[in-house]
């Protein structure tokens, strides 16, 4: 038996957990993608069901139903028929966590095969290395891009592909800031590092398909903070996907100027 339209909030859980097998997130009532993955989250640590309920008939909501479709044990009828459409270019998340529409027209229900879409998928520490090294590394010694928490524990490493050739990489490890965050509990932080994507596939949505895929892998795993050492000339990028400057521009030797940047997920 799964809680259908109750359960929109944390304080819900304990009463939840003892009435119901499960509950039904619904994206756009939780306040968006971001609360959405908090709430899969919290639902997981008491071993609740999950299930993924309806979302708007636009592209805005095929996209929110894409992004979440998979990480739910089950989806809602109408949330099938959302993920047989067309995507089109996708949302984005504003600094709350709500679900803002695209900036472009997408096709809603009639496919549009000139869309491009970007397939993102965990790969090993050896796979992103080459984008690494080509991209981040030019003229360095190939050694530098094996970072030494590429094995630690609780690393993870994504890759978007383009007919199947890896075009952009990130990887994700645990660790919390020497910053002082807000909100960030200890042991909560979640560290982006080697982030980059091939010149050629740069403004084609690359870069936001990776980092949504990251997002919600930090989030799943426990995050409250997204945190990365960015180069100030990637600092906009990251200022677009809801990412915040703390601190003053600092220099790392041999690499050039970084700001201080995190991502909160409450």
């Amino acid at each position: 038996v799964i809680a259908d339209e109750s359960i929109t909030s944390m304080q819900d859980f304990a009463a939840c957990a003892e009435a119901f097998d499960g509950i039904n997130v619904k994206p756009m009532k939780a306040g968006g993608i971001t609360p959405s993955l908090v709430l899969l989250r919290r639902a997981r640590e008491h071993g609740l069901l999950t299930m993924l309920g309806c979302m708007p008939e636009s592209v805005a909501g095929v996209s929110a139903t894409a992004h979440l479709g998979g990480l739910a044990d089950y989806l809602d009828v109408d949330a099938v028929d959302l993920l047989a459409v067309n995507t089109g270019f996708g949302v984005s998340l504003d600094d709350s966590g709500r679900v803002s529409l695209p900036d472009r027209p997408g096709s809603g229900y009639l496919p549009d095969p000139t869309a491009h879409g970007w397939r993102v998928r965990p790969v090993s520490a050896e796979e992103v290395r080459p984008v690494r090294h080509r991209v981040l590394r030019p003229g360095q010694p190939v050694a530098t891009c094996a970072y030494p928490e590429d094995s630690a524990s609780g690393a993870r490493h994504f890759a978007a592909l383009d007919a199947g050739r890896v075009v952009g990489v990130a990887s994700l490890y645990d660790e919390d800031p020497e910053y002082t965050v807000p909100g960030l509990a200890a042991g909560r932080g979640r560290r982006l590092r080697g982030m980059a994507t091939l010149e050629e596939v740069r403004g084609t949505g690359a870069g936001s398909a990776l980092l949504r895929t990251v997002r919600t892998n930090a989030v799943l795993s426990g995050a409250d903070a997204l945190w990365c050492n960015a180069r100030t000339t990637a600092a906009g990028f990251y200022l677009a996907q809801g990412f915040r400057v703390l601190g003053p521009e600092y220099d790392i030797p041999g690499i050039g100027p970084h700001v201080f940047m995190y991502w909160s997920a409450s």
